[in-house]
């Protein structure tokens, strides 16, 4: 019988599928995330890619190298908060000048062209990976303990 998920109270880890433990590290990372979110005065949060504050509800998880990269999904350097209206919406709005949507236009301009440069060969040097059980268990640690 396969666990539920209490993502408030996960238990023991182990006794989870790795698809399983996969979508409990992509919350933890979430939450990781919004805990160390620079924030206004009304608890908003700064996106750095619209260059305005938004309610942490509006705010998701914006990955430079799509999460399709399991090896990069859950890497601290792949990932920033950005709202959801460049998340979601100016990833559909594609420039033909640069080749690339508006929302990885705007990534690219806020992590700067070396780090994204770094990226892209990690991608694309990086073996085909397995992403075990001990890996997400790892991550989950991480994230939860941080």
């Amino acid at each position: 019988m396969v666990k539920q998920i209490n993502f408030k109270k996960i238990g023991d880890l182990e006794e989870y599928t790795t698809s399983q433990l996969r979508k409990i590290a992509n919350y933890y990372l979430r939450k990781y995330l919004l805990q160390n979110s620079e924030r206004n005065g009304k608890g908003e949060i700064f996106c750095p890619l619209k260059k305005k504050w938004y309610h942490e509800k509006d705010m998701e998880v914006s990955h430079y190298i799509s999460r399709r990269c399991k090896h990069l999904e859950l890497e601290l350097d792949n990932v920033i908060l950005s709202a959801k209206d460049s998340n979601t919406w100016d990833n559909l709005i594609f420039l033909t000048e640069f080749g690339v949507s508006q929302h990885i236009k705007d990534y690219t301009d806020y992590i700067g062209n070396d780090k994204a440069n770094k990226l892209k060969e990690l991608k694309n040097k990086t073996p085909i990976q397995i992403m075990t059980k001990d890996y997400y268990i790892n991550k989950i640690k991480y994230f939860m303990e941080t």
